[in-house]
C-alpha cells in the first residue's frame, strides 16, 4: 500500500500548487464493501483520505488515476469553499488535477469480485513460479 500512499500524498502536493490551504492529517486502508475511498474532513480540522486495500489491489490503475484525485478534491473542495459533494467546482478541482473528466463512483464491481480477481492473480503468478 505504500505506492497508494505516495500517490495520495503527490495528488496533494500537485493540489497545495493551487490551493497551499490544502492539507490531510491520514491516509487508512480500511475501508470494506463496495466504497473504494472516502475522505473525511473532521470538525477539529483535520483531514483523512481513506482507501479500500482489496480496489487497492485489484484496480491498481483505476484508484491511481480515479479514485484518489477524486477523493483529493473533496478535501480540497471543503477545505477552499466549505461545499461537499459532486458539485461544480469539486468537478473543477478534480480535471485540474487530473485533466480529465470528473466522474462520480467507480465501476470496480464488489469487493468479493475484488478478491477473486486478487486470488485468482495470485494462484496463477504461483503455478507460474513452481
Amino acid at each position: 500500500m505504500d505506492i497508494m500512499e505516495e500517490a495520495v500524498w503527490k495528488c496533494l502536493k500537485r493540489a497545495q500548487l493551487i490551493w497551499p490551504e490544502a492539507h490531510l492529517d491520514y491516509v487508512g486502508f480500511d475501508l470494506t464493501g463496495s466504497t473504494s475511498g472516502m475522505e473525511h474532513n473532521k470538525h477539529d480540522g483535520s483531514a483523512w483520505i481513506r482507501l479500500n486495500k482489496a480496489y487497492c489491489m485489484s484496480n491498481p490503475q483505476e484508484m491511481l488515476e480515479r479514485t484518489i484525485p477524486h477523493e483529493v478534491a473533496h478535501i480540497v473542495n471543503w477545505q477552499v469553499n466549505r461545499l461537499s459533494g459532486h458539485g461544480r467546482e469539486w468537478r473543477e478541482i478534480f480535471e485540474i488535477l487530473t485533466g480529465d473528466k470528473a466522474t462520480r463512483c467507480h465501476e470496480y464491481g464488489t469487493q468479493k469480485e475484488a478478491m477473486k480477481r486478487v486470488e485468482s492473480f495470485a494462484e496463477r503468478l504461483l503455478r507460474e513460479l513452481e
